[in-house]
């Protein structure tokens, strides 16, 4: 629960693989509009199938760097 109610997280810039992410319970009761950024779209594609992170990617937005 390494970001349990840190409702000022607002971005979660991710590394390039996605790493392993024991459960999803790390980013529980962080805000719903919370976004997770990715630099590249094989990066993006890869966490949206990674265990867990997967889970993550359909309760919160993951996207590219701006």
């Amino acid at each position: 629960n390494a970001f349990d109610r840190c409702l000022e997280l607002a971005n979660v810039y991710l590394p390039e693989t996605p790493p392993a992410l024991e459960n999803v319970n790390a980013f529980d009761n962080i805000k719903s509009t919370c976004t997770f950024y990715c630099k590249t779209q094989a990066s993006l594609d890869a966490y949206k199938k990674a265990q867990n992170w997967s889970t993550l990617s359909g309760a919160y937005t993951f996207a590219l760097e701006p």
